[in-house]
């Protein structure tokens, strides 16, 4: 589904890791954190962990939407929507993947941020581009 992607949209991912990561509760409700997420191979990654609320939610209904912000509250966005796989397997590899697409750059120090993401227990939910929604502007 990345062709859903539009090359200026594509750049627009690429530049912004700051969103809000919207799913639904076990009533229905929306639940929305703050997240750092990063254009990988044309889905949206982001980190969480086993215990985060999240995690439970996506297992449930695995469906969430990525709202990206530019710079500045005022500035450009794009929420995208689709289903949400939760990544365990490759906990530590797939973090440093996505902290390296959302940094351009590998951790000051490999080893500590490797026995993090492990002591922290991390995973890594992967969107799948569903449908997309730009700002007006």
């Amino acid at each position: 589904m990345a062709e859903l992607l539009s090359s200026q949209q594509r750049a627009f991912l690429e530049a912004n890791h700051s969103a809000v990561m919207a799913t639904v509760d076990d009533r229905g409700r929306p639940h929305a954190v703050p997240v750092l997420c990063a254009l990988v191979d044309g889905q949206l990654w982001s980190s969480g962990t086993d215990l985060r609320v999240r995690t439970r939610y996506l297992a449930a209904r695995p469906y969430g939407s990525l709202t990206v912000l530019g710079k500045g509250f005022w500035g450009e966005w794009l929420t995208v929507s689709g289903p949400v796989e939760t990544r365990r397997e490759h906990r530590v590899e797939d973090n440093l993947r996505l902290y390296r697409a959302a940094t351009g750059r590998d951790p000051d120090d490999l080893e500590e941020y490797r026995a993090a993401m492990v002591a922290e227990r991390r995973l890594v939910y992967v969107l799948t581009p569903e449908r997309v929604y730009p700002s007006s502007r």
